[in-house]
């Protein structure tokens, strides 16, 4: 149970991660094309 619940915050914090980075590529390229 313990090792799950573990299993899902880190999960959760590389889906956020993901999600952040995605963001701020698309706001960088933006930049860059205009």
């Amino acid at each position: 149970q313990f090792m799950s619940d573990i299993d899902r915050e880190i999960s959760d914090m590389k889906l956020d991660l993901n999600s952040r980075s995605r963001i701020i590529a698309e706001s960088f390229s933006k930049t860059l094309t205009v």
